[in-house]
């Protein structure tokens, strides 16, 4: 019994010892002390808020980022469209030069219109100008060549639509090179019918189809297509000869009505 009396009494004696001996360091000795002591604990909590901070870094970089990229597309959309219209106004400005070339707008006055779609029987295609540019039914519809594409059939306030020479509606009078007059019929497809020629009338391959004024459908002197075939039977006394168009309804971009002639 006095041997653990003893035994506590010393414990508390070195439990005071130390303890004055804490108290008598100094200020720089505790901090020391207690960064010591305390070191793992203040690490753990500094990873757990590093990676926190990491995580809510993360959230506003993808944010940044997101936005950053909105702004690139917008930004290549706008490029796409400014390129789209200078592509657009250098194909205009091609298509203009080539009827300049050619006198058309000595000949007719002329409405510049945009293909924007065609008929899936490919009979008529449909053009950006309507009744609010002035456009017309019955208007003759041509390139920049001058050849003949076909005319107006229905318009609207900013559409019109054409009904091409090759529709098998489509029927007027022509001449060839040669001053001899038929008429051209369409066939459907992209090609056309030349009737009324007789068998003694040389007709040859090659040879150019224009329009002539009779009838009052087109104007005189648009080219409708080329002699593609002749066949003579003595069933008719009148020669069987395909034309061919000579425009590509797939390549058709621009065109021009033809407002007045």
């Amino acid at each position: 019994m006095y041997s653990k009396t003893k035994k506590i009494k010393t414990a508390v004696l070195i439990f005071l010892i130390l303890l004055i001996i804490l108290l008598g360091l100094t200020g720089k000795q505790i901090k020391n002390s207690f960064f010591l002591y305390s070191f793992p604990i203040q690490k753990k909590f500094w990873s757990l808020g590093s990676n926190s901070s990491n995580f809510l870094n993360s959230i506003l970089k993808a944010r940044v980022l997101e936005q950053e990229n909105q702004e690139l597309r917008e930004e290549n959309a706008k490029l796409l469209q400014q390129v789209g219209i200078i592509h657009q106004l250098q194909e205009e400005n091609k298509i203009l030069r080539e009827a300049l070339g050619l006198d058309l707008q000595k000949e007719f006055q002329l409405k510049l219109a945009d293909v924007v779609s065609y008929s899936a029987s490919e009979s008529a295609i449909f053009i950006n100008k309507g009744s609010n540019e002035g456009i017309r039914e019955g208007m003759p519809v041509i390139d920049e060549k001058k050849v003949l594409i076909g005319k107006i059939q229905e318009v609207g306030d900013n559409f019109s639509q054409v009904i091409l020479i090759s529709d098998i509606s489509s029927s007027f009078p022509v001449e060839l090179n040669n001053g001899v007059v038929g008429i051209v019929k369409g066939k459907g497809k992209p090609e056309l019918s030349l009737e009324k020629i007789p068998h003694n009338i040389e007709v040859k391959e090659g040879d150019p189809v224009v329009t002539i004024s009779l009838g009052g459908i087109f104007p005189k002197g648009l080219l409708v297509g080329k002699v593609k075939e002749i066949k003579k039977t003595d069933v008719s006394p009148f020669q069987t000869i395909k034309v061919s168009v000579l425009f590509d309804i797939n390549q058709l971009k621009s065109v021009f009505v033809i407002t007045q002639y």
